[in-house]
């Protein structure tokens, strides 16, 4: 039987193994084909960034803005906090 340290434990374990992605410029040829490259290999959460939707296959949590829309960005900045660089 597990305990909940150990179940504790294992989410915190696969937390760490997560990683995550920003692609800008989701919507382009060499975005689409990172996101798709990304998105099939774990344990990779890919997130992306561009003013067209993604067509892509894989999952992948897309935010709409124009990089040269500083009102845009600063809305949807909190959608990146799990992104460091």
């Amino acid at each position: 039987m597990t305990t909940g340290s150990e179940m504790q434990s294992a989410r915190h374990e696969q937390a760490i193994m997560t990683r995550n992605a920003l692609v800008v410029g989701g919507s382009g040829l060499l975005g689409g084909n990172l996101i798709r490259r990304l998105g099939d290999t774990p344990p990779w959460r890919v997130k992306s960034l561009s003013r067209r939707p993604v067509d892509t296959a894989v999952a992948v949590r897309h935010v709409a803005a124009d990089l040269l829309d500083r009102t845009q960005l600063q809305a949807c900045a909190d959608e990146f906090s799990d992104v460091t660089h």
